[in-house]
C-alpha cells in the first residue's frame, strides 16, 4: 500500500511538471505574438496570463510546500544528491514561492499590488522552464530506480499546438469555431502555415 501511495504521488509530480511545460510553452506563444497592451483582446488575453501565471507559481509551491501534512517532492525523491538539489532549488527559487504566497495564495495585509493581473516575464519563465527541467530528470531518475522504470508521458500536449492555432487565426482574420475536433485543428493549423509566428501581432 505505502508503494502504491509512492507512485501515485510521483504521477501526479510528473502530470503537474508535464502541465507546467505546457503552459510555459503557450505563455511564451501568447507574449510573442500578441501586444497585450494593443489588442482588442486585450482582457481576455490579460487574464489568461494571469491564470497562466497563478498556476505555474502554485505548481512550484507542490514541490517545496512546508506544511506537515502536505505532499513534497522531497516524499517521492529517494536519491541523497537530488534531495540535497532540492533544497538548493528551493532557495534559489524562493522568490517565486513568495510570490505565491503573497499575491496568489494569501494577500500581504503589509500592502498590496493593485495590479488587476499578474503577468510572468520571459526571464521568468525561462526560470520555471530550468525548474521543472531539473525535477523532470530527478522524476525520471526515480520511476527508474523505485517504480521498474515506469516512464510518464505528457497527458497535456495539445494546450500549446490550440494556442499556436488560436494565434493563427487572429493573425488572419479567421474564426476559430469551436466544434472542430484536435486532429482537425491540427490539419487547419498545417494548411495556414504562411507566415513564422513570431512575426504576427495583433
Amino acid at each position: 500500500m505505502e508503494q502504491e501511495i509512492k507512485l501515485q504521488n510521483w504521477e501526479f509530480f510528473c502530470k503537474e511538471i508535464a502541465k507546467g511545460n505546457e503552459i510555459i510553452k503557450a505563455n511564451k506563444l501568447i507574449l510573442d505574438n500578441i501586444e497585450i497592451n494593443e489588442s482588442a483582446y486585450d482582457p481576455f488575453f490579460q487574464l489568461i496570463l494571469d491564470s497562466m501565471a497563478a498556476k505555474l507559481v502554485l505548481i512550484v509551491n507542490y514541490l517545496f510546500d512546508k506544511q506537515p501534512d502536505s505532499l513534497r517532492l522531497s516524499n517521492v525523491i529517494t536519491d541523497l544528491d537530488d534531495i540535497n538539489q532540492i533544497n538548493t532549488l528551493k532557495n534559489d527559487n524562493n522568490d517565486i514561492i513568495e510570490f505565491r504566497h503573497k499575491k496568489v495564495g494569501h494577500v500581504d495585509k503589509l500592502g498590496t499590488n493593485n495590479k488587476s493581473y499578474h503577468r510572468l516575464t520571459q526571464h521568468t519563465l525561462s526560470r520555471i522552464s530550468s525548474l521543472f527541467e531539473d525535477v523532470s530528470t530527478m522524476l525520471r531518475k526515480e520511476g527508474v530506480k523505485s517504480f521498474n522504470g515506469v516512464v510518464w508521458a505528457s497527458d497535456w500536449p495539445n494546450v500549446t499546438t490550440s494556442t499556436q492555432i488560436l494565434i493563427e487565426h487572429l493573425e488572419e482574420g479567421s474564426v476559430a469555431r469551436s466544434n472542430l475536433s484536435t486532429q482537425e485543428l491540427m490539419k487547419i493549423r498545417e494548411q495556414i502555415k504562411t507566415k513564422s509566428p513570431n512575426n504576427a501581432t495583433i
